[in-house]
């Protein structure tokens, strides 16, 4: 494998290693999102324990584990963190601008309800 890998390119073999360190920790994620919780929450009848705790914290693990998965792509994959970062940038311009407006207008009506 690691001679088919020299075959490739430098920039392909870094896309190759982020893609791998995405496809490990896709595979954790879900273990420690889903099945862990569910797994401590049915074995803990056999151990004849009274626990009591929130039924929330089940719930937002199954809810979390697909934003995770998308968010580990993400962050890894360094094409993809550089254009969400561009589009997070666009998207603070355009609100700062839109502030700014709103503040230069409202001076400007302030200044003008002054002088009348």
């Amino acid at each position: 494998m690691e001679t088919k890998l020299q075959l490739l390119s430098s920039t392909l073999r870094i896309l190759h290693r982020q893609f791998y360190k995405t496809l490990i920790l896709q595979v954790v994620t879900p273990t420690f999102t889903l099945f862990l919780p569910i797994m401590i929450v049915n074995n803990l009848p056999f151990l004849n324990l009274q626990f009591d705790f929130p039924s929330g914290i089940l719930t937002s693990g199954l809810v979390l584990y697909p934003a995770l998965d998308a968010c580990i792509v993400m962050y890894v994959v360094q094409d993809y963190r550089k254009a969400m970062r561009n589009v997070f940038k666009k998207s603070v311009d355009k609100i700062q601008s839109a502030v700014t407006w709103t503040q230069n207008t409202t001076t400007v009506n302030a200044q003008n309800a002054v002088l009348f």
